[in-house]
């Protein structure tokens, strides 16, 4: 990235003194009388507004870090990565800092001879873009750490990568990588925001993940074999250690390594909010619901026995812990999704 910005700065550079040399081919730059004759005038002028940039660089830097580092205290630490990696916030900051190399190169190239107006014309023009970006850009960001908008991202990212997984294993693995990246980001939110008692993002968080795994389904027939299984570094994942190694081999040959994945954050989601925030854990119940049909539309029966397990590790949870309405809540969903399973596989009910 370093090389890249001194690369199109000193492009840019390059280019404009090409335009000016050109312009003036004929004996009088044509923007010459748009500018003060004291070339001493015209330098400070233009080199005071070059520190301006450099000074809202500063500001920009400031409310950005510590509006990113809020964010990222109550959702999750990966925000700050999700905000560096975002391509319209790397965009406006190598603005500011294109600008003001520009600035740096042109105010030091200013002589008599040279009449490089074009080049000064084109530094303002930058200057100026710089200055009218600021608002916009704030007003990007407070959008942008919205929990709808980035848990949007973050699921339209993971659904990208699953419809877009390269056929060499190097890459299945790289994207697979990714994709579980996404998934705990998304259980993470979910998970701090129980604990600080925020239903509203962890409901859209739940969302966020039945929809992965709704448009997973879609694809997962198509997927390659290396997909499914589970390497050395996944059995060290929080969500799989636990399990014995015949429980990992079950997965892999049931092909629920994705399912298993976030309904083991449901699972844990469910079991910290079923007393306290009694709606998260209906959330929980109806997403599992809402996927589980999901799994009998595409006559998944690997994925509609894992849901049905999950059903009875919430009913399980409920009972342990003395909960008649859990339980009750629990079995409301599991009728409902029974009758659906009727329809297609009888024996399962």
């Amino acid at each position: 990235p370093l090389l890249a910005l001194v690369a199109v700065s000193l492009g840019i550079f390059g280019i404009l003194r090409g335009i000016d040399f050109l312009l003036v081919a004929g004996g009088t730059h044509p923007l010459a009388i748009l500018y003060s004759t004291d070339i001493g005038n015209l330098t400070n002028t233009l080199s005071g507004l070059g520190e301006v940039v450099v000074a809202i660089l500063g500001i920009e830097i400031t409310v950005i870090a510590i509006i990113v580092q809020l964010a990222a205290n109550k959702y999750s630490s990966k925000i700050m990565d999700l905000f560096v990696g975002d391509k319209f916030n790397v965009a406006v900051i190598s603005l500011y800092v294109i600008t003001s190399i520009n600035t740096v190169l042109v105010v030091n190239t200013i002589n008599e001879r040279s009449l490089n107006y074009f080049s000064i014309t084109f530094t303002l023009v930058l200057i100026i873009l710089s200055l009218l970006f600021v608002i916009p850009h704030f007003n990007y960001i407070f959008n942008f750490l919205r929990p709808e908008n980035f848990l949007a991202y973050v699921s339209r990212r993971a659904a990208e990568k699953l419809e877009n997984i390269p056929s060499d294993v190097k890459g299945i693995l790289k994207a697979k990588r990714k994709t579980r990246e996404d998934i705990d980001f998304i259980g993470d939110i979910a998970l701090n925001s129980v604990f600080q008692g925020d239903r509203s993002v962890t409901l859209l968080s739940l969302t966020s993940l039945r929809e992965i795994l709704t448009e997973y389904f879609t694809l997962k027939s198509d997927l390659p074999k290396e997909w499914f299984r589970i390497t050395d570094e996944e059995k060290f994942d929080p969500d799989f250690s636990s399990y014995s190694e015949f429980v990992l081999k079950s997965i892999e040959e049931n092909k629920v390594y994705l399912e298993r994945k976030i309904f083991s954050l449901y699972d844990v989601i469910f079991n910290n909010s079923k007393t306290k925030l009694r709606d998260v854990a209906s959330g929980v119940l109806l997403n599992t619901q809402l996927i589980t049909i999901e799994a009998v539309r595409w006559g998944d029966q690997g994925a509609i026995d894992n849901c049905l397990k999950y059903f009875n590790s919430y009913l399980r949870a409920s009972i342990r812990d003395k909960d008649p309405r859990s339980a009750f809540n629990t079995l409301e969903h599991y009728r409902i999704v029974a009758e659906e399973v009727l329809t297609k596989f009888p024996e399962i009910v």
